[in-house]
């Protein structure tokens, strides 16, 4: 069994959203994780010159692992 490695929390979620009636017509998004959105960026950055793109992945994710340890006080 694998640990689930922490995806930081939403990184852009959206709350319900009710009329006055009560009705929810924006049900509650937690869109995506901040180890998405971090990764994501990481790889923008990394594609320009990339010739491998697994590897590139690999170390977007890595980083993106690394920024969010290190912004819950580890030293990763």
């Amino acid at each position: 069994m694998t640990d689930k490695p922490d995806d930081g929390g939403s990184a852009f979620p959206i709350p319900n959203a009710t009329d006055l009636d009560g009705y929810v017509y924006a049900p509650e998004s937690h869109g995506m994780s901040l180890r998405e959105y971090f990764a994501g960026q990481a790889m923008a950055a990394m594609m320009g010159g990339a010739d491998n793109p697994e590897q590139a992945a690999f170390w977007a994710v890595s980083a993106a692992d690394a920024l969010i340890a290190r912004l819950k006080g580890g030293n990763q």
